[in-house]
Formats: C-alpha cells, structure tokens, sequence
C-alpha cells in the first residue's frame, strides 16, 4: 500500500497503472476515466478513477485495492483550483497514445534505457535528436508546464505526443521539429486541444468536484496578509483584490518553481552520462543551456516566494535560515539523482504552499501561523538550486574550453 501512495495525481502515472484503454465518459466539467479488474502493474487493483475537468488536468484519482484484510480506498485529490491554460498545469503529461507506458513507465530512465539497449548502434544519434527536440521546445516555451512527453521508442525512433492549448502553438511546434537534422526519425503525434476526439456515451450522473478558490476568505494566511495591506491604507474591494492577488502571486510561484524542477528532472534522466559525452558540441550546449534557463527560473521563483512568505511574518521577526544543505555536482550522474531529489522537494513545497494560500475555511492561531510560514521557507530548497546552477555553468565553461581548444588545433 505505501508504494501506491507515492505517485503523482496525473495522467502519467494513471497510464503506467496498465496497458489497456481506460472507459472513457464525458460528465460535467470534464472527463472520466476508469480501469476495472487487475494489470500486471497492480495485481490487486480492483478498480481505478481519474477525473479530468475540461483542460485535462487531474482532479481526483480513487483506487480501490485487494489486500488481506479486505479492500481499501487510496484518494488522491487536488489541493487547489485555479482556472488557467493548459501550459500551467505543473505536473500533467497526457498522451493520447500510450503504449509505451509499462508498469515501470513511471521511470522515463527506464523507457529510455531499454530503448538505447535495442539502438545502440545509433544511440548517439537519437539523443542529439532528443536533446534538439527538447531544445526548441525550451525557446517555444513548451518544455514547461505543457503536457508533452518525448521518449525514445524501440522501434529506433524520438516519439513526441502530447495536447497543447492552440493550433498555433501546435503549427510552431510542427514546423520547427520538422526543420531539425534527423526529422525522419521523428515521430510527432502532437494534437491542440480543439482535435481531441472523446466518444460521448450516454449521460450518467455526474461526480460532484470539490474546488478550492483563493479570493474566499478562510486560508491560513488570509487575516496576516489582510492587515499588511490595511496598514497601507487598502480597504474595501481594493483590500480584498491585494490580498488575492498576493495569494496568486505566491501559488503560482510554487507552481513555476515545480515545473523547472520537472524540466531539470527530465533532462537529467533522458541522457545517459556516456552520450552527454560522447554527443556533437552544439548538442552538449543545448543540454547545459536548458539546465541552466530551469536552475535559474527555479532560483528566481524559489526567491520570490521565500520573499513573500518573509513580508507576512510579524514585524521584527527573524526570517527563517535559508536551507543550506549543499549538493556538489561533479558529473551528469549525481546532477540526475539531484535532479530527482529536487523535484521531490520542490513538490512538497508545492502542496505545503496550496495549503497555506488556498481556501480550506480553517484559521490558524498568530503562533501556529508563524511556525507555518518558518516551516514553509525551510523547505524552500534555495542552496539546491543554486547548486544546480553552479554545476550547468561549470559545464558551460567547459564546453567553451573544449570548443576553443578544437578551434586552436
């Protein structure tokens, strides 16, 4: 049971559940999904439900497990709601073709291994193509928060699937893989949210959706931030406005912060150490550059958020130590454990920080409140990420030596 509770609520992880198509039903607001009897991945599923609203983003996943002592139900429900396009969603990769997702698809180290097993002859060349792929997904700013996924398949090609927001992000995206070195070996399966085709089955009753909204009072933080702002005069509409907005402010910082940590996760474990080395210049820099555009967006929001939780303390409080646990990075092998530790914390601060700035109708006391607000800015993993930086900008300094010294010879 502990195993099952340490996944994603997200589209990725339902797949890995099995290999056959979910039951597919369309109800209010969304979408529904369900799995009934055991996968080779779950022997003792007896049945799984993921609720998706109208942008596919998850809501709610329900499973019921046989075990000795009976049947229990695992919930995995949505913190927070905030109605914003899809690209947002921090943590969602949806693939309308899954296949490829095994019991083990939860690992993309472990897809991508078995691919390069069967390739190696051309291993190389399918991660040059997988990093430039990866690339112009960066300067399109679609490698963050949108669901696309991009795997080496077995049968010797880069697979990249997915749903964006509009035909106009999809065409760029078209147009720019179709111009890369290699494109024949691309297998685009890209679809804009207006070509998702869903089977409409008869109505049925539909799944009542709890959502939690920050412009209603109640959030932890609510009476705190409330008085900062009274002091400076705000009252009425504009007082409430400012305290959403600084509430808007810190939640979507959290989630910025969560999707460069998936971006540097997925770099670092897509690519073997072997092919890191092994790969052209203009690919090795095309890799270091996208760590260092994610470590540096996650240092940015990660400071911005320790920031704002630092304005709601009482006055003449000290702020809370900057985490200071230090990572040297000295080769993509530790950056990839890093990297996947890093995205760990960077979740828990997500869900610590929806829960503190997200409307639960609970208050909490001045003394329970600053030891909530201490809490929260210990987590924040600033040194980490700084750590991170550091190692891409070694990395870079490195490139350009190499690149010298070939220019000299």
């Amino acid at each position: 049971m502990n195993e099952l509770w340490d996944q994603d609520l997200s589209a990725r992880a339902f797949a890995a559940i099995g290999d056959a198509a979910p039951q597919i039903r369309v109800m209010d607001g969304g979408y529904e999904l369900t799995r009934v009897g055991p996968t080779k991945a779950q022997p003792h599923l007896v049945s799984a439900t993921l609720v998706l609203d109208r942008q596919l983003q998850p809501i709610r996943q329900i499973m019921r497990v046989r075990n000795g002592e009976g049947v229990q139900e695992l919930r995995f429900v949505q913190a927070n709601f905030e109605c914003r396009p899809s690209r947002s969603v921090p943590d969602a990769v949806f693939s309308p073709e899954s296949e490829l997702l095994s019991p083990a698809g939860r690992d993309r180290r472990s897809s991508a291994a078995r691919a390069r097993n069967l390739l190696a002859d051309n291993s190389a060349q399918l991660a040059e193509l997988e990093i430039a792929v990866l690339y112009q997904l960066h300067l399109l700013g679609a490698d963050t928060g949108l669901p696309i996924e991009v795997l080496r398949s077995p049968d010797g090609r880069v697979r990249v699937s997915g749903m964006v927001a509009t035909d106009t992000l999809k065409q760029s995206i078209d147009t720019r893989l179709g111009g890369l070195a290699g494109h024949a070996l691309l297998d685009l399966r890209i679809l804009s949210s207006g070509e998702l085709k869903v089977p409409i089955g008869r109505p049925q009753r539909s799944m009542s959706v709890e959502a939690y909204e920050v412009a209603q009072p109640g959030f932890a933080a609510d009476a705190r931030i409330r008085a900062k702002f009274a002091a400076t005069g705000l009252s009425g509409q504009r007082l409430d406005a400012a305290v959403e907005q600084f509430s808007r402010d810190a939640l979507q910082h959290a989630q910025r912060a969560l999707q460069h940590a998936y971006a540097l996760d997925r770099l670092g474990s897509s690519i073997s150490p072997a092919e890191l080395r092994t790969m052209r210049l203009t690919a090795r820099q095309q890799w270091t550059g996208m760590v260092n555009g994610h470590a540096a967006g996650l240092d940015t929001e990660l400071r911005s958020l320790y920031g704002q939780l630092a304005e709601i303390l009482p006055a003449g409080a000290e702020p809370a130590a900057v985490n200071k646990e230090t990572m040297r990075i000295d080769d993509p092998v530790q950056f990839a454990t890093i990297a996947g530790r890093l995205v760990r914390q960077v979740r828990d601060l997500n869900r610590q920080t929806g829960e503190f700035f997200t409307s639960s109708g609970k208050t909490l006391s001045d003394t329970n409140l600053n030891a909530s607000v201490r809490t929260i800015m210990d987590t924040i993993p600033l040194q980490q990420a700084e750590d991170v930086a550091a190692f891409a900008l070694r990395l870079g300094r490195l490139g350009i030596d190499q690149k010298n010294s070939a220019q000299t010879r």
